[in-house]
């Protein structure tokens, strides 16, 4: 039974999104933006697509650790710049969604901006979405293809939701020495509503949702998703990770966030041995819903941490 139950799991929650699944959730997110009197924010989501059709922009793919082709965009910054902030969007989700709202802010800050599918999203590869265990990787092999088009390169990591886990769980792999880029190329991480772990994520969502034996669910997924996906749940920490980074983060989240709870974010700020991180809370924010929430304080907390970074 419990076998089933993780093959059904496995296929429902882990397969790549359909296009119409994406669709309907970002007007969903629209929708709700103009029923709670919002609509120059849902405004927003429209001028951002008719934008990045004008801005000039380069579609770029690299080959991931397991041979998938990963898929790109990099807007090049008006004045020539050295800095690239990647986003990396969440959980089936989308760039779009994640950083629609942000991105002509992002855009004033001067850097070039490199926007990535997540595999098992939009144009890149792969079938199933790995929590940031294989994301990790996938991200660290931008940043190395970056670093051997332009040596000089620095970077600023922005995640939101498994995106902020799989940055966070990146600085452990580029922290080890052995790739192009290097520790000290990542100037500075903003981690929005990002869990501590795949397992700790699942537990949470399980016992949210379902009175069955959390134990025997978890560990038969774990088994099914090796099996079928090939990575497993117990891969990382992002808190034990961060015990050994000394990146300024600034850390992000919602305390409405019903999805992953903002105690994620406390121990992952309680454990981050850096010399400058902050957590900013949102009280009335859900999920990945710091930014329409308090805009003002997101961006004034975004400029000091790079101004902590030397980048402002």
């Amino acid at each position: 039974m419990l076998r089933f139950i993780a093959r059904v799991l496995t296929d429902k929650f882990f397969s790549r999104p359909d296009p119409a699944f994406l669709e309907e959730r970002l007007c969903k997110t629209l929708r709700h933006l103009r029923e709670t009197g919002r609509a120059a924010e849902a405004d927003r989501f429209l001028t951002y697509e008719e934008e990045i059709l004008r801005l000039p922009r380069r579609d770029l793919t690299v080959e991931a650790f397991d041979g998938i082709r990963l898929h790109g965009v990099l807007f090049p910054a008006e004045k020539a710049s050295h800095v690239y902030m990647v986003t990396v969007h969440g959980y089936r989700s989308s760039v779009e969604k994640d950083f629609a709202l942000q991105f002509d802010f992002l855009r004033s800050l001067g850097f070039n901006i490199l926007a990535v599918d997540q595999r098992a999203h939009g144009e890149s590869g792969g079938d199933f979405v790995c929590l940031g265990v294989k994301e990790r990787y996938d991200l660290v092999s931008w940043l190395n293809a970056v670093k051997d088009s332009d040596p000089a390169a620095a970077f600023v990591l922005y995640g939101v939701s498994m995106g902020s886990s799989t940055v966070l769980a990146s600085l452990e792999i580029i922290a080890g020495g052995k790739q192009t880029v290097k520790i000290e190329d990542v100037k500075a991480v903003v981690a929005d509503c990002g869990y501590t772990s795949p397992a700790k994520q699942l537990t949470f969502m399980a016992r949210r949702r379902t009175k069955l034996p959390v134990k025997g669910i978890l560990a038969a997924s774990r088994k099914e998703l090796l099996r079928k996906a090939g990575f497993d749940i117990d891969a990382f920490d992002t808190a034990k990770i961060l015990a050994n980074i000394t990146v300024p983060v600034l850390f992000v989240h919602g305390k409405k966030d019903g999805f992953v709870p903002v105690e994620f974010s406390y121990e992952n700020y309680e454990a981050c041995a850096s010399g400058y991180k902050k957590l900013l809370e949102v009280p009335e924010a859900s999920h990945a819903g710091a930014y329409i929430r308090a805009e003002e304080d997101y961006k004034a907390e975004m400029l000091a941490l790079l101004a902590a970074a030397g980048l402002a």
